[in-house]
């Protein structure tokens, strides 16, 4: 699902750069 990876990167984002 393409909001998955959203979600997963914004995640991410929380405590690292964007992809």
């Amino acid at each position: 699902m393409k909001w998955e990876y959203w979600a997963f990167t914004r995640w991410i984002s929380s405590f690292s750069a964007p992809f």
